[in-house]
């Protein structure tokens, strides 16, 4: 979420706006005291903002578990002093931890979303779950697609082998992330399939190399640890394929980059991706949690250089259309001017 916060920065300069954005955050890595007074002057910067006439309204990025408890709290203590707020969901299973809670707690869970001056969802199956699930009004909820600009990436390795299939995984390793599916999947491939997997990105690395090493694949797998944005657009850029099998996800910013850049991308049909994408259009669906049906879809995106450019051309073409960090701007003023509130 902290990367839409800047994506909304950087794209005030696309609107033509007299309004400045102003960064604000509830939480670092530091301990939960560190997060609690960046919370408090996180509160105390909106109360200042209000009662000197310089606060044109709140946009706060609500996610999962200890995020949706900090900005509710900012949800809350905005409109309580009579400031606008839009709640701008990015929740991956918020749904499910919902449905988990006793009813005082579902209904404390839903105060954010009434008092909101108008929730922004990431597709309709998040409209449908907070109209029919939390009463929210329907004309309370717009439905905004996330957009991006293209990154700034390093140099292409020019030296790679062109024999090889170069395949990549870019996110925290876990397994929502599907990361122990991709790795058995790999086990069931034909062994001539010349074929090389990255993963970038942090998480439990060593779990994940021993899984690697017990399947036989150390000499096919790279793990590059966690990576900077500028790296981790050359991974994708230089990438043949972008591989995401998550159980649960909002819509990957990762996913809208790798369209940009024109590398094709197989991932699972999991949250708002399906309303956006076309299988064997603009991205190619393989079964959540199916070792073996991923196997298939890898074999089949490794061997068909057709399919992958299709893939390619057509996922490119989609995010200048809808994806494009200025086409995710004009519509988000378009829901500002909707709810009364002017940039």
């Amino acid at each position: 979420m902290g990367r839409v916060k800047d994506y909304i920065i950087q794209g005030a300069s696309i609107i033509d706006t007299e309004t400045q954005f102003v960064p604000l955050i509830t939480r670092n890595s530091s301990g939960v005291l560190s997060s609690f007074l960046l919370l408090l002057f996180c509160l105390l910067a909106i109360f200042w903002r209000r009662v000197t006439g310089r606060l044109a309204f709140v946009h706060a990025n609500f996610g999962d578990k200890g995020s949706a408890v900090r900005k509710g709290l900012v949800v809350i203590f905005t409109r309580l002093i009579g400031g606008k707020v839009i709640l701008h969901l990015h929740a991956v299973s918020l749904e499910r931890q919902y449905d988990a809670l006793s009813w005082p707690l579902q209904l404390l869970c839903s105060i954010p979303f009434r008092l909101a001056t108008v929730n922004v969802v990431l597709g309709h199956r998040w409209k449908q779950w907070l109209v029919e699930k939390l009463g929210i009004k329907a004309s309370k909820v717009a439905v905004l697609t996330n957009g991006v600009p293209l990154p700034k990436a390093a140099d292409l390795d020019m030296n790679r082998d062109k024999s090889e299939v170069e395949i990549l995984f870019l996110g925290n390793l876990m397994e929502r992330k599907g990361v122990t599916d991709l790795i058995e999947a790999m086990a069931l491939l034909d062994k001539e399939l010349r074929f090389k997997m990255i993963f970038a990105g942090g998480g439990n690395l060593d779990l994940y190399r021993e899984k690697v090493s017990s399947h036989g694949l150390s000499d096919r797998v790279q793990f590059a640890g966690w990576v900077n944005q500028v790296q981790a657009a050359a991974l994708v850029r230089n990438s043949d394929l972008l591989v995401l099998p998550s159980y649960e996800e909002g819509l990957p910013l990762v996913i809208l980059e790798a369209l940009g850049m024109g590398t094709p991308v197989l991932c699972t049909p999991v949250g708002s991706i399906p309303e956006v994408l076309v299988h064997h259009d603009t991205a190619y669906f393989t079964p959540v949690g199916n070792a073996s049906a991923l196997a298939g879809s890898l074999a089949e995106l490794i061997v068909n250089e057709t399919l992958r450019a299709t893939l390619s051309k057509h996922g490119r073409a989609a995010y200048e259309a809808k994806f494009s960090l200025e086409v995710f701007m004009n519509n988000l003023v378009r829901i500002y001017r909707q709810h009364g509130i002017e940039v």
